[in-house]
């Protein structure tokens, strides 16, 4: 008996310092502000890819019509891309002059609605498939990246068009 009165005199303190412990957290949470978190707002952008230019010794139209299909189906897979239908450019639907153009018109882009903006070219010999492509924040009018892949011509193209792909999800 009298070992439980002694651990009656020592769990009485502890209980009084348990209650003041909660009393306390009770009063600061209320000081605090909430955090609500919520599932935000989807961000997505518009894209203008263009038919890059081909400038292969033997130059095949279906090539670079593969390619942009292959880029703008791996740019809408990123569900952070919309693209837009190249019958609304009001600019041209293939790369003209890549190695020569330093700047874009970029009201031509803006008014359709792009975001961003690739274009590049298409180069293939007996042993490389090479895509050079520049990335345009059209809002801006700021070139975000140029680049060049080559890869073996036996290798997948669409490869290539998916690495591009990823390029312009991360500029963005």
């Amino acid at each position: 008996m009298r070992a439980t009165v002694l651990s009656l005199r020592f769990s009485a303190p502890a209980l009084c310092f348990a209650v003041l412990v909660l009393v306390a957290h009770t009063a600061f949470a209320q000081g605090r502000p909430a955090v609500i978190v919520d599932p935000g707002k989807r961000q997505v952008f518009k894209a203008a890819v263009q038919r890059f230019a081909d400038s292969s010794p033997l130059k095949l139209d279906e090539r670079t019509v593969e390619f942009r299909t292959a880029l703008s189906n791996a740019l809408a897979f990123s569900s952070i891309f919309e693209l837009i239908d190249p019958k609304a450019y009001l600019g041209p639907d293939q790369t003209t002059d890549f190695g020569r153009r330093k700047s874009l018109v970029c009201v031509d882009w803006t008014t359709v609605g792009a975001d961003a903006f690739v274009e590049g070219t298409i180069e293939v010999d007996d042993r490389r498939f090479s895509v050079e492509f520049r990335i345009w924040d059209t809002g801006r009018c700021q070139r975000l990246l140029r680049k060049r892949y080559r890869q073996d011509v036996g290798l997948d193209p669409t490869a290539l068009a998916r690495r591009i792909a990823d390029d312009v999800v991360e500029a963005f």
